[in-house]
């Protein structure tokens, strides 16, 4: 058997057992938690087509967690750096705070930085034209 250990062939249990209880047609929830595989191994002896050995397995052993996938370890990968850039962005000076490198707020009057700014920008205008 595969599936999750407290599901129903795969379903949620609870949906199954009011199915079974009231006869009513209903949608059965596939469960999710606790997933195991259960089966058994046969060596079976080719000449006298009789099993020789068998044994019973579980994956993963009881108290184990599933190893990790390829996509959840990439998952948790991308996590861990949107939670780096995150604490980065905290740890990084606001923009608030940094000064504006567009034009020169310096000045005290507002003609005075318009004119600043303006000279900024003809000056940027002119030297990327070369």
């Amino acid at each position: 058997m595969t599936g999750p250990w407290d599901g129903c062939l795969g379903r949620d249990k609870n949906a199954v057992l009011q199915k079974f209880l009231d006869g009513r047609p209903r949608a059965f929830a596939v469960a999710e938690n606790d997933v195991h595989i259960c089966g058994c191994i046969v060596e079976i002896d080719e000449t006298a087509k009789k099993p020789v050995s068998i044994k019973s397995f579980i994956f993963p052993n009881w108290n184990e967690p599933m190893p990790i996938t390829p996509q959840k370890e990439r998952e948790l990968k991308n996590k861990q750096a949107l939670e780096n850039a995150k604490s980065a962005a905290k740890s990084a000076p606001a923009a608030e705070n940094a000064r504006d490198t567009r034009c020169d707020i310096s000045a005290q009057s507002p003609i005075a930085r318009a004119i600043a700014c303006l000279k900024k920008i003809l000056l940027k205008k002119y030297y990327y034209k070369k």
